[in-house]
Formats: structure tokens, C-alpha cells, sequence
């Protein structure tokens, strides 16, 4: 029995010694023992592989999980659509793949959003979609998702109105699961779409739902929720849409404020603050709008601790706001002059076009008077480009410059501008009223952009009758002695645009004066520009179409991709700030909006004369001639 002993003592100090040694070898070097590799160890989640699936028709399509993946991956256009196209048959693809697409396509730079519009398989992505909204779903991130898109996009999507149509019907169907995020973003898109859609109804219809839901969520929305929420209130207001159950949410929204403030970005702060500088200017329960105002001190801390690296958008966007709302804190107003007296010089010509008469005229507004090194720096920076400022920035430059350099020691940078502010035509009336904002010039002179008169120019010189262009009309609103200056001085004295009929009695006047309703032929006018809009289609109507026998309405078309092609190769040597990619954008989708529906009125009465404006400039001016002497022969 004693060698059983022996042989069992041996096999214990064995297996003592290997796990003394195993223990030396895996301990660290303060002598603790490693926590066990299994219990350690995070178990890597399997990706899933592309296993291919026959449909119906025997035709192999991938995993919708795949396709996903791939497009989160993917990075261009023609890559994310060239995915998609793939799967248009498959019928496991989801709205989680095809949200996961619109997303990618919404977050490219703006310069690439055209190549959706362009690109051979989007129309029939649209179609895709559409058929998945149609169907029971209750995906409301992925809706809201989409929705969010198409407002990136805006008209660089294919069949955007009944597209929209798809998608409020989608959405009203589960408004009340969407989370805080998918509620903010939902409300943000049908502010955005307002600014390029005439058709507004639908979009509209989804608000009293949506309304109903942030009051759900409110409690648990962060800083971007709040941000996006309050500004598509005051942006909507700002279109002339006043909803109560929006304008209802403003109180609980300011409420919110103090938990996310220090969550915001810079834009986000300065969203927040030009929105309650637009709600307080806007028609409307003040009392929805107090809590907002109370919340200024505590979004201008945040902003302040911003200031040494926010870009030139947000101090101007942040004083706008802050002008609107008549709210003076010298502090900051002073670390923003600084900012701008210790930078402006190096600030890029065409955001500095935009950005320095904004801010000029919210400290203006403001009385923040005494920085002479600001208007020193801005003198310097504007004067060698003041023929690149539009003409509300030029107007405000100099209204701007009169109420802050109450020592006169900037005489001669005004004399300049004043002498480019006359060049253009603009009185002292036009200067003063230009303290109003750009918002409320676009509204009365139609646009702030120079150069928006001389498209019939060469029409002009070889029509034998008079040819008034609608701005030059307007210029001669000031006049000693006319009788519609009273009513003019009203409107731009309340901030509003000059009424429809206003304008069309200055066309009356105008045509008057130049030998219509006297004695012999009958006098023939082109007037260029006019009507821009229904409602001055409508004031025309009201005052003139007694009076005046509309013969045709030439339209000059021209693809989108052409003008974006024209309008890029002009800013080469224009310098004209509304010649930027984003801005062109933006404006060509408002001149869409605002003349589709004239053109279909035109056409449907017969008037409308197309020319293809992709001619030489000197064959549109032929063929533009040619209608215009045919027109004129048939109504002798």
C-alpha cells in the first residue's frame, strides 16, 4: 500500500508544479492572476453572409441585410441606385434598406445631389419606395427617415409631389410611434418642403398629428429635437403658415431648453435664437412666445462660449435673431465686434457678401455703437467689393454705417457705397427701409440680387413700343406728386410687401404715360418679369385685365442641369454671391415653384409661346422677335 501512497503523492506535486508554472507564466508583473480568457472575452457578432434567395420567377437576390450594408458602404450616387436597382424585384427588400438608401443619397454635398435627379434608375427608386409606403407598416424611423431625405433633396427628387403624397399617407398612419427624433425630423421636412412647394395641403394636414406626438415625447427630446422643432415653427410662421398646434408646443419646448442647452451645436444655438427672433415679428399668441424669450440668457451663455471658433454664419445668424427680438446684450454684442474686427479681413469674399451686411444691420438695430475697429476691419474688407454685394446688402451697408459711426470718421467708405447704392437706382427711401431685413426686401423688391432687369434689354432696342421691365416700375415709386405713394410708404412702413394691385396700377401708370388709351393704335407693351407669382397674377386680373388685352406669355426654357451649368460658369468671372452651388439651388427650385403654376394658367388659356432658351443667345432673340411680330399681327 505504501507505493499506492507514493505514486498518488507524486501525481498531486505534479499536477501542484504545472499549475504554479502556468500561473507564473500568465500572471501580470504585479502578481495577480489574469481574469479568465472566457469570461473576458466578447463574443464577435457573425456578420451575415450573402446568401442568395429565388423570388417567384427564379431570378437570385440577396439578403436585404446584405443590401444595407452594402449601401451604408457604398459612396457615390450611381453606387448607392446601382444597389437598389439590383434588388427592384426582390420581394424581401424592406423600407430599412431603402431608407438606408435615401439617407445616402440626402448626405451627399450639394454639388452631387443633382446626379439623383440625373441618374437613370430614380425615377423608378421613387416608384420602389412608393410601393413599400403602401404597404402595412409600422417602421416609423425608417418613414421618417425618408421623409427627412426628400427635404435634403428637395427637387432633386423625381416626382416630388406625388411622392409626398405617399408619404403623408405613410406617415398619418403611425405618427404615434415615431420617437422623439423621427417626430423632429418629420416636422423639420414639412418646414423645409414649404419653401418650394405651392401645394402645401397635405403637408399641412400632418401637423395637428405631429403636434400630438413631440407633446408625448417632449420629456425625453435632446438638444437637435428641440433645435429642429423650434425652428420649423418659426420658419413655417415665416411662410405665412400659423398653426396653433405648432405655436401650442413653444412653451413646453422652452421649458426644455435648460436640460439640453449644453448639448447644442452652433447651429442648433443659433437656429434657436433667429427663430425667436422671427416669432417675435410674426402674427401670433405673444404669450406662446414669452417662454422663449425668457430662455435668451441661457442660449447666449452657450453661444458665447462658442464664439472664438464659430464660423461668420452663426454671428450673423445669432445677431439677426437677437435684432428681431430687440435683445441687447452689450457683452456679447461686444465679443462679436471684436470677432469680426480681429477677422473680417480674412474671411472668404462671398461669405463675407453675405454675412458683414447682416451683421452690420443687427448691431445697427441694435445701437451697439462705439466699435470703431468692427467698421474699420469691414471698411477695409467691403470696399474693393462692394459691386459683389447684393443690393439688400448694399442698401444696409450704408443705412448701417450712418447709425454706428456717429463720429464721421468713416465719410469716405460711405461715400463710396452710397455712389454704388445711386449707380443702381436706390433712393434714400430704399436705404432706410433696407433696415428691415432681407426677408422683407425679397418680398417688396422681388428678389436681392442686381442684374434682375436686363433680360429683355436686347428685345427692348428693336421693338418699336415701349418695353418696362417691373423693377424699373417699381423705381419709380418715389416720385414727387404720385399717387400711389401713400400706399407704397405704408406697406414698407409695416414691414409688407407692396400689394398685387399696387404693382399693377404702377404698370398702369407706366403704360399711361408712355401713350396707352390715347388717340390712334393701340400701344404694345412687353413687360418682363411680371407676373412672378399667382398673386400677382390675380392683382393683374383685379386691375388691368379690363382695361389691357394679355396676348401671350413667352416662356424661354431651360433644363435645370443647363442653368446650374450657366449660372456655375458666370460665377468664374462675376463674382456674384448668388452664383454659389447652394445658393443656385435654392433658387431655382423657388422659381419653379412660384411659375409652374402661372405656365399651366398660360397654357390652358391658350397664351403661352415656349422658345428653347438652350439656343445661342442671338437665335433666342429671333425666335423670341418672330413670336413677338407674329403676336402683334394677329392682333391688329
Amino acid at each position: 500500500m505504501r507505493w499506492v501512497r507514493c505514486v498518488a503523492l507524486l501525481a498531486w506535486l505534479i499536477c501542484v508544479c504545472q499549475w504554479a508554472i502556468v500561473t507564473f507564466v500568465t500572471s501580470d508583473l504585479t502578481g495577480r492572476r489574469p481574469r479568465r480568457t472566457l469570461a473576458a472575452r466578447v463574443r464577435e457578432r457573425r456578420q451575415p453572409s450573402p446568401r442568395p434567395r429565388e423570388s417567384r420567377d427564379g431570378l437570385e437576390f440577396t439578403d436585404p441585410r446584405v443590401s444595407t450594408s452594402r449601401v451604408k458602404q457604398a459612396g457615390s450616387v450611381s453606387d448607392v441606385l446601382g444597389i437598389m436597382r439590383a434588388e427592384h424585384e426582390n420581394p424581401e427588400i424592406n423600407l430599412i434598406s431603402v431608407s438606408a438608401a435615401w439617407i445616402k443619397l440626402a448626405k451627399r454635398q450639394r454639388s452631387k445631389m443633382a446626379d439623383v435627379a440625373t441618374h437613370s434608375y430614380s425615377s423608378a427608386f421613387v416608384g420602389q419606395t412608393q410601393s413599400l409606403l403602401e404597404k402595412p407598416t409600422g417602421q416609423a424611423r425608417e418613414v421618417a427617415n425618408i421623409f427627412w431625405a426628400t427635404a435634403k433633396l428637395q427637387n432633386h427628387t423625381p416626382d416630388l409631389p406625388k411622392f409626398l403624397e405617399s408619404l403623408v399617407r405613410a406617415a398619418k398612419q403611425i405618427t404615434q410611434d415615431m420617437n422623439a427624433q423621427a417626430v423632429s425630423n418629420v416636422i423639420w421636412a414639412v418646414a423645409t418642403h414649404s419653401s418650394t412647394n405651392a401645394d402645401l395641403e397635405a403637408l399641412l394636414g400632418l401637423l395637428p398629428a405631429l403636434a400630438a406626438r413631440v407633446r408625448a415625447v417632449v420629456s425625453v427630446m435632446n438638444s437637435q429635437d428641440v433645435a429642429n422643432v423650434i425652428w420649423s415653427v418659426a420658419e413655417l410662421s415665416r411662410k405665412g403658415v400659423m398653426s396653433d398646434d405648432l405655436f401650442g408646443l413653444l412653451p413646453m419646448l422652452a421649458d426644455r431648453i435648460p436640460h439640453v442647452t449644453s448639448g447644442m451645436t452652433e447651429q442648433a444655438v443659433s437656429n434657436v435664437i433667429w427663430a425667436a427672433g422671427q416669432l417675435s415679428v410674426a402674427p401670433g399668441n405673444p404669450d406662446a412666445i414669452q417662454g422663449l424669450r425668457e430662455m435668451l440668457p441661457t442660449l447666449l451663455a452657450r453661444a458665447s462660449a462658442m464664439l472664438p471658433s464659430a464660423p461668420p454664419r452663426f454671428l450673423a445668424n445669432t445677431c439677426w435673431g437677437l435684432a428681431l427680438s430687440k435683445y441687447n446684450d452689450a457683452d456679447f454684442l461686444e465679443a462679436v465686434a471684436g470677432r469680426v474686427a480681429d477677422e473680417a479681413s480674412e474671411w472668404h469674399t462671398r461669405g463675407a457678401a453675405l454675412d458683414l451686411p447682416e451683421l452690420l444691420c443687427a448691431l445697427a438695430r441694435l445701437n451697439a455703437t462705439g466699435q470703431a475697429d468692427m467698421l474699420t476691419a469691414v471698411s477695409k474688407k467691403l470696399s474693393q467689393m462692394l459691386g459683389r454685394l447684393n443690393d439688400w446688402g448694399l442698401c444696409a451697408v450704408s443705412w448701417s454705417y450712418q447709425d454706428l459711426d456717429r463720429d464721421n470718421r468713416f465719410v469716405a467708405f460711405w461715400h463710396g457705397v452710397t455712389a454704388e447704392v445711386t449707380r443702381r437706382g436706390f433712393s434714400e427711401k430704399d436705404v432706410e427701409h433696407s433696415r428691415l431685413g432681407p426677408e422683407w426686401w425679397s418680398k417688396v423688391h422681388g428678389g436681392l440680387w442686381p442684374g434682375m432687369n436686363v433680360a429683355h434689354e436686347r428685345v427692348s432696342f428693336a421693338l418699336p413700343k415701349p418695353n418696362r421691365g417691373v423693377r424699373s416700375v417699381r423705381e419709380e415709386r418715389s416720385r414727387e406728386g404720385s399717387p400711389l405713394a401713400a400706399e407704397i410708404e405704408a406697406a414698407m412702413t409695416n414691414a409688407k410687401p407692396v400689394p398685387s394691385e399696387v404693382i399693377a396700377k404702377l404698370l398702369q401708370q407706366a403704360m399711361r404715360e408712355a401713350g396707352a388709351w390715347q388717340d390712334g393704335p393701340a400701344a404694345r407693351f412687353v413687360v418682363d418679369g411680371y407676373p412672378r407669382s399667382e398673386e400677382q397674377l390675380r392683382g393683374w386680373q383685379n386691375t388691368l385685365s379690363a382695361d389691357v388685352e394679355l396676348l401671350c406669355c413667352i416662356s424661354l426654357e431651360v433644363g435645370r442641369e443647363e442653368m446650374r451649368r450657366r449660372l456655375l460658369r458666370r460665377s468664374e468671372s462675376s463674382g456674384r454671391v448668388d452664383d454659389q452651388e447652394e445658393v443656385i439651388d435654392k433658387r431655382l427650385a423657388t422659381f419653379q415653384a412660384d411659375t409652374d403654376p402661372l405656365l399651366k394658367f398660360f397654357k390652358a388659356e391658350g397664351q403661352l409661346k415656349e422658345v428653347d432658351g438652350a439656343l445661342a443667345p442671338a437665335e433666342v432673340f429671333q425666335e423670341v422677335r418672330g413670336l413677338l411680330e407674329e403676336v402683334a399681327a394677329e392682333s391688329r
